[in-house]
């Protein structure tokens, strides 16, 4: 019983509080167009082709460190994937492309079933 104590303790210590993520600022690095605007995916062809590029592999970057859902694209394909971007960057034509990106893939996430509300949000503030 005297060994169950601390363990017990430990243990309840380790334990997160339910809303610790939510308030949590992630800190994080993009690279390529996507630190660009909006409005500069969309100022010339190449810089579009390089920005639905860039959008398709932070999209998968997004998949696998999902924890919720993996197959977050399960049912959209890459033109679906782009004009749900482009819709959010029309919100903020000023805006980093990979904030209308993770902006995306959280609206997609949420209307998943049994998925986590928001859980790229925290990230939106950072850089």
């Amino acid at each position: 019983m005297k060994r169950f104590i601390p363990f017990a303790a430990a243990l309840l210590l380790s334990v997160p509080s339910a809303d610790a993520g939510e308030n949590e600022i992630v800190s994080w690095t993009a690279f390529g167009i996507g630190t660009d605007s909006c409005a500069n995916w969309q100022s010339s062809d190449a810089y579009k082709s390089e920005g639905d590029a860039w959008i398709l592999g932070f999209w998968s970057a997004l998949n696998l460190a999902s924890r919720v859902d993996a197959r977050i694209d399960a049912d959209i394909d890459a033109n679906g994937i782009w004009n749900s971007v482009r819709e959010a960057c029309t919100q903020t034509p000023s805006g980093k492309l990979a904030d209308a990106v993770l902006e995306t893939y959280d609206k997609m996430v949420v209307r998943r079933r049994g998925a986590i509300d928001g859980w790229t949000s925290g990230a939106l503030g950072a850089r």
